[in-house]
């Protein structure tokens, strides 16, 4: 519903979770705080959504193992919020808090915690950081490669922000390399899906021209 902006989709199921989760005896404090959070996504005031999102966050004091995921994905959410807002340090902050608990915890394979963190790398290379994103890429790779396999499609995705991250820098051939492992990824994955391997290859094209205009403006500024 999110992707294709059903938006009364998504208020009938947030309205139907509020209602069932008002009784104490139904869920648990992680399944509140979950709804909190994504009530918060859906908030169009920015200041009231980040409000609700530290809410979110207050509700579970101590992370443990089984909430260790949940409580991640809400600090990266909400420097997903402040990014949004312009406030990148404060983004920082929290996605970093995000990052130190899938690593205490051992959860950088997951999906989305790769997700979260290839979120953090773009965020430092766009607050002028781009060596530390690389950095925080190459050792999730390390990670997906270990825990996962590196012919799927979290490893393309990563590999595609890696090749996006050296584009911006300048490093034109080894954007290249990274795209072209991801390419090969995309097409052995779709490989019935001619279509979708064509949407891919002119979405990597198109990340040409971006990071042409954005060294372009860079050189002028």
């Amino acid at each position: 519903m999110e992707n294709y902006h059903y938006y009364p989709g998504m208020e009938l199921v947030l309205d139907t979770l509020s209602a069932l989760l008002k009784d104490v005896a139904i869920g648990s404090v992680s399944d509140r705080a979950l709804l909190l959070s994504y009530q918060a996504a859906y908030e169009k005031k920015a200041d009231k959504a980040i409000k609700m999102q530290k809410d979110a966050i207050a509700m579970i004091p101590e992370v443990t193992p089984d909430n260790a995921l949940l409580v991640a994905n809400l600090y990266s959410n909400l420097g997903g919020m402040y990014k949004m807002n312009g406030k990148l340090e404060l983004a920082k902050k929290s996605m970093e808090q995000a990052v130190r608990i899938m690593d205490e915890y051992g959860l950088a394979y997951y999906h989305d915690s790769i997700v979260q963190i290839t979120n953090y790398a773009v965020l430092l290379t766009d607050m002028g950081q781009p060596d530390l994103g690389l950095s925080a890429l190459r050792k999730l790779c390390r990670v997906i490669r270990e825990y996962n396999s590196d012919t799927g499609l979290d490893y393309a995705s990563v590999q595609e922000a890696m090749g996006g991250i050296c584009l911006t820098t300048g490093e034109i051939q080894q954007a290249t390399s990274h795209f072209q492992k991801a390419m090969e990824i995309y097409e052995t994955v779709f490989e019935f899906e001619p279509d979708m391997i064509e949407v891919k290859k002119q979405e990597l094209l198109g990340t040409y021209a971006q990071a042409g205009l954005y060294l372009g403006k860079k050189l002028l500024s």
